[in-house]
């Protein structure tokens, strides 16, 4: 009885003090991670699933981590796994020791570095590239999308858009190519390249407004990239990034650039990215074959406090 009671009475003594507690903050998600080392083209097929490669399939997925003190992923998962059942969420998951971010500090100590999402894409080398499809929808006018697809049987599947200005164009595209028959094909089963072009609504082919696929005869290096760097942000050492918008010139050089987004804000990246802009020059002709004078490019551009290694340009 008196065990009880002593019970009895220290129970509102530790409810007390648990409600006291905090509860710790959710880890922040990192937008603009500073990457010291990324996967490799040579990585990405090494991790290819297997079962995906025998049957030409891409894929695609998007890997969860916590970024440890030392910047190394831990406690993954993976979502947005396309196809499923085919490995490319175990590859994924595979693919997070090639991973390593520049350790976060504060106050010159390393501190852990929440959570980073990485998405990952699974492509084959095409076999095949199609003469152009052109249609015409009520809602999409003037864009271009290339569809990257398995042919198989004469039918087209497992379709993943390249250059799409628009969400709305990709689908659409993706839709059009599962009603397309094929002709007879060099082999029974492959991956193929399809170009969709999206007519006006008279039936005129269109060209489209943005650039999507240029054909870059030049652009800036790694050390272009870094002398860029703002230097409002090099006392922080922020990674930051930015969309600048350009009129491409008939000489294949950009003009009239501006800021469509940066991030972090105030930090000078916008400006770091346009003062980048006379650094490309693009040929007359984009991958579609239409010329590229008188359209508009997006550009992203990631900045970060890192000096380039010597190897090599951007």
């Amino acid at each position: 009885m008196i065990v009880l009671v002593a019970m009895l009475l220290q129970a509102p003594a530790i409810s007390s003090l648990a409600s006291d507690v905090k509860t710790p903050a959710a880890p922040s998600v990192i937008t603009n991670p500073d990457w010291a080392r990324m996967v490799t083209g040579k990585e990405i097929a090494k991790y290819y699933p297997k079962a995906a490669l025998v049957e030409d399939l891409a894929g695609r997925a998007v890997l969860n981590c916590n970024v440890s003190v030392a910047g190394t992923l831990e406690q993954c998962g993976v979502t947005n796994v396309d196809p499923e059942g085919v490995g490319f969420g175990e590859a994924a998951l595979a693919m997070r020791v090639a991973f390593r971010m520049r350790p976060l500090t504060r106050d010159g100590v390393p501190v852990a570095g929440g959570i980073v999402r990485i998405p990952l894409n699974f492509r084959k080398p095409v076999d095949l590239r199609a003469a152009s499809i052109t249609t015409r929808n009520a809602d999409i006018e003037g864009e271009v999308v290339e569809l990257d697809c398995r042919y198989k049987s004469f039918h087209l599947d497992n379709c993943f858009p390249r250059g799409a200005s628009s969400p709305k164009a990709a689908e659409v595209a993706i839709r059009l190519a599962a009603d397309v028959t094929l002709p007879p094909m060099p082999r029974a089963q492959g991956r193929i390249l399809l170009p969709v072009i999206f007519a006006s609504s008279a039936g005129a082919p269109v060209q489209p407004d943005l650039v999507t696929t240029p054909k870059w005869l030049q652009v800036p290096s790694r050390v272009d990239v870094y002398r860029a760097y703002p230097e409002t942000a090099r006392r922080d050492r922020r990674v930051g990034s930015v969309v600048a918008e350009c009129t491409v010139t008939a000489e294949g050089t950009l003009a009239q650039c501006s800021t469509v987004s940066e991030a972090p804000l105030g930090m000078g990246f916008g400006q770091g990215g346009v003062k980048l802009m006379p650094e490309f020059k693009m040929a007359p002709l984009d991958s579609f074959g239409i010329k590229v004078e008188g359209r508009k490019i997006r550009i992203p551009i990631r900045f970060s406090p890192a000096a380039p290694s010597k190897r090599g340009t951007g």
